[in-house]
């Protein structure tokens, strides 16, 4: 292995790499393609209980058609009862359009409670007449149909529709003798009422087997559309019996004594206990896988189903044929993808080793020139050692000088905050003794307004005034008045007695009347001139308060203009102080980013120069390692042609340098 170039390494590698992927896709693969093959079978559980629900929701319909076609007006024409022919039975004449609209019935008819024909339909679907008079001689009291609808018992359960009765697919003797047929019918039978509910008669409509084959046969017809025409499926009854099936295209067949349940079908037995799914089995007989779908009728939209089921059957090899396609697919898509990998890498390690040759020489040459300015270097790092030394002590002595006039303009600074935040706090004192005084004024303003409050209480006491001269002149008037019914009582004599006690009373109280109103008024006299005097001597102390507060506020404002002036220049002072310790104190960082420039610059020239000897040395180490490549690349026989190109390189090149001894240290 080891005398093997790198192109077949470099090959066997490529493919053995591809192996292990390829391994595990094609696992990978086979997983998904079970999967796949998993759902494609659980298609086929789906499309039974599809077809299952078709034929549901269409046996839901004829449920109720029964009972919609006995509210038909018609059947109040009793005068038409019993007869025969469309043409004197207005009934038969409505149920030759029923017939004719909705196709699938064969017969319908209604009957008595008695049982015996009141009306039938004397056409078929197409229109062609039919021999069904002989009807009308029959009775079908003795039905089960006619007992379970006059007694209701209906096909349904708890919550579901009712009113029907409904029999099982049966081949009916009637309709087999007036269509000259097999007779398969499914019965829908419904009472029917009058207008006040009362049972008259039962109507029953004859479906013809044929809808539902008809639905088996289409959905059969979407399977070979799909290209499964070799599918197959069975209509069974609750005991496992085939009442209808379609299979590979053949003509409908009706197979009644066939039961897949007893020939092995496992898909039959576990569809007969009510469920439905998906299940492969093995025909005893072919030999032949089948991938089995099942469902059992649940009914639709109220209706509770029939009590069939529904398999559809399709060969393995069929239902799987492009799951099978696909797994052929992927195994030829990963040998031709090795195939196509280990072609390419033969062509591109051929084209990576082409220019190889004339880069190592390049890189040779490269070494060689590389090592003699490594010499150079080391040279120029010792020199700049020396230099970086002598720098470093000026500066020293540099920062030594600022760090002095720093600490000088620090004091200064420190000076200046201290007068300006004293003169902050003076500035402070004058401006709360204002603003005391700006609360006095205002305080005497207030006053003034109390002031008026008092001028107007003068004003109130002059009307009370003049309201007691007009009660005064009341009193007057009202003592005339007496005085005046005296005399007139007294002129009356005996009969003026009584009213001369009221005037004499009346008298009195105008007199206590004037008597209080004098004082009264003598009173408001008094206080009008207590108030007076009040307001007088109020209005000169505001009068002295304001102009003691404007001379306060004239000094206060001076104090503060000044105090104002003197934090300014303070602030001044102490502002140009921080300007020049930051100037200072850039000064020293700038000193100190360059002193550390300085050092860390000999630090870098010593490793400089200890680098540039390292590095000669590893230019001969990558000598012999670029000779070791070649050998990998090319074999054993490219040896003696790299040591001879090597030889010819070192004459060419300049004399190599002597070896660099550091002999500058920075402590």
């Amino acid at each position: 292995m080891s005398s093997m170039s790198l192109r077949w390494r470099v090959i066997a590698f490529t493919i053995v790499a591809c192996l292990i992927p390829a391994i595990l896709i094609t696992v990978a693969c086979e997983y998904s393609m079970d999967k796949l093959g998993e759902s494609m079978t659980r298609a086929y559980k789906v499309q039974a209980e599809n077809l299952s629900d078709v034929i549901d929701r269409n046996l839901f319909e004829r449920y109720g058609d029964v009972q919609a076609f006995g509210y038909n007006d018609a059947i109040k024409d009793k005068a038409s009862w019993y007869q025969v022919g469309a043409d004197k039975n207005s009934i038969s004449a409505v149920m030759d359009k029923y017939v004719a609209a909705y196709v699938i019935y064969a017969l319908t008819i209604l009957v008595d409670l008695n049982g015996k024909v009141i009306a039938v339909n004397t056409k078929d679907a197409a229109g062609k007449s039919l021999d069904t008079a002989y009807l009308y001689s029959k009775n079908f009291a003795d039905q089960d149909w006619f007992k379970q609808a006059r007694e209701g018992k209906f096909y349904t359960k708890e919550g579901a529709l009712t009113g029907t009765v409904v029999e099982d697919y049966y081949a009916d003797t009637d309709v087999s003798k007036v269509f000259g047929s097999d007779g398969l019918t499914i019965g829908f039978s419904a009472p029917v009422v009058d207008a006040d509910g009362k049972l008259v008669g039962i109507w029953k409509n004859f479906a013809g087997f044929s809808l539902v084959t008809d639905m088996i046969k289409a959905a059969h017809d979407a399977l070979g559309a799909q290209g499964l025409s070799q599918a197959e499926i069975f209509l069974l009854r609750q005991d496992g019996t085939v009442i209808a099936d379609q299979t590979g295209g053949a003509e409908r067949a009706i197979h009644l004594g066939e039961n897949l349940s007893s020939a092995g079908v496992a898909s039959a037995k576990l569809v007969l206990a009510g469920g439905s799914g998906v299940e492969t089995y093995q025909d005893a007989s072919s030999g032949e896988r089948y991938v089995s779908g099942y469902s059992h009728n649940k009914g639709a939209l109220g209706f509770i189903g029939m009590p069939w089921s529904v398999i559809i059957n399709v060969p393995e090899r069929v239902a799987l044929a492009e799951v099978a396609s696909a797994r052929m697919w992927a195994l030829v898509i990963a040998f031709v993808s090795i195939l196509l990998i280990g072609c390419g890498a033969y062509w591109f390690v051929g084209r990576l080793l082409r220019p190889v040759d004339g880069a190592m020489d390049k890189l040779r040459r490269v070494i060689f020139e590389l090592r003699q300015a490594s010499s150079e270097v080391a040279d120029g790092g010792n020199q700049l050692s020396a230099s970086s030394n002598e720098q470093a002590a000026a500066i020293q002595e540099s920062v030594s000088a600022i760090s002095e006039i720093r600490s000088m303009v620090a004091q200064t600074s420190e000076q200046a905050r201290d007068s300006l935040n004293a003169a902050q706090q003076t500035r402070e004192q004058i401006e709360r003794g204002g603003q005391t005084m700006g609360r006095l004024a205002e305080s005497m303003d207030r006053l003034t307004s109390l002031t008026d409050q008092l001028k107007e209480m003068v004003a109130v006491i002059e009307q009370i005034s003049s309201k007691t001269a007009v009660i005064n002149d009341i009193v007057f008037k009202t003592q005339l008045l007496s005085f005046n019914a005296s005399i007139e009582a007294a002129r009356a004599g005996q009969h003026g007695r009584g009213f001369a006690v009221v005037a004499e009373e009346v008298g009195g109280l105008a007199e206590l009347s004037g008597t209080a109103a004098k004082e009264i008024q003598s009173l408001i006299a008094d206080s009008r001139k207590q108030v007076e005097q009040v307001v007088e001597v109020t209005q000169n102390r505001i009068e002295e308060g304001r102009g003691v507060g404007r001379d306060s506020l004239a000094v206060f404002d001076k104090l503060t203009r000044d105090v104002q002036s003197i934090s300014e220049k303070a602030e001044r002072i102490n502002s140009a102080a921080r300007e020049q310790e930051l100037g200072i104190q850039q000064m020293s960082a700038g000193m100190t980013q360059v002193d550390a420039a300085t050092h860390k610059n000999n630090v870098m020239a010593v490793e400089t120069a200890n680098l540039a000897h390292k590095l000669l040395e590893e230019c001969g180490a990558l000598l012999e390692a670029m000779n070791t490549v070649q050998v990998v690349l090319y074999g054993a026989a490219h040896q003696q042609y790299s040591q001879n190109s090597n030889e010819n390189i070192a004459v060419s090149a300049k004399a190599s340098p002597t070896k660099y001894e550091n002999r500058n240290t920075l402590h």
